[in-house]
């Protein structure tokens, strides 16, 4: 199947019923850069902006490699050829743990966590 973002989720209805059901999936990843144009991920292929199959550029490379591997999956690539065929690894990009900044902590501050505009509206 070539690219289509019209039908993504491919919804049917229930002869004699009023109800409809999701039938098939075309997911896609849109990967994007200030300095190009979007690029999409979808079926396994790298397609431009106007849908034409492309080769994908290094910074589309570097993107890609930052997705978990299920996501890839879903929109069709196939992870291990993508890696030898680019001479990279996919490594995700794991998410922070945040913790709360206390008060004492942070002594520039002069507003303290309990007079903060959010809750003085309480």
């Amino acid at each position: 199947m070539g690219f289509s973002l019209s039908k993504v989720q491919d919804y049917r209805k229930v002869p004699g019923k009023n109800e409809v059901r999701l039938v098939g999936e075309n997911p896609y990843l849109r990967f994007v850069n200030s300095d190009h144009s979007a690029i999409y991920l979808q079926g396994g292929q790298f397609y431009a902006e106007g849908g034409q199959v492309i080769e994908p550029e290094p910074w589309v490379i570097e993107s890609v490699c930052r997705v978990k591997v299920d996501k890839l999956r879903k929109v069709g690539l196939d992870t291990e050829k993508f890696e030898s065929t680019y001479d990279t690894k996919i490594e995700p990009v794991k998410k922070i743990k945040v913790e709360k900044i206390d008060e004492e902590e942070n002594p520039e501050s002069d507003v303290s966590q309990s007079e903060t505009p959010a809750k003085r509206r309480r």
